[in-house]
């Protein structure tokens, strides 16, 4: 049997788009072709639990843009009080 044959296979997230896969896409691969792209930058290794975590992360980074938007306008809103 050849090594390839023996072999399983891994589920790993993309972190970047590429033709494999979008960003944020899990795929699953051979674990050879998994670790080179995990060791590339190209992927993480992937939990089955993870998807609350990324949910939970990304509400809180909602909520971070939501209060740099906010800052932002008061800041445009005083520097057009003042050119009047």
């Amino acid at each position: 049997m050849s090594q390839k044959a023996k072999q399983g296979f891994v589920k790993v997230r993309m972190t970047v788009s590429s033709t494999l896969a979008r960003a944020g896409a899990v795929i699953e691969r051979p674990e050879d072709e998994a670790r080179r792209l995990i060791a590339a930058g190209y992927a993480q290794p992937y939990d089955e639990g993870q998807e609350y975590a990324i949910r939970a992360e990304l509400a809180q980074l909602a909520d971070r843009v939501a209060a740099l938007e906010a800052a932002v306008g008061a800041k445009a809103e005083k520097e057009q009080a003042k050119e009047k």
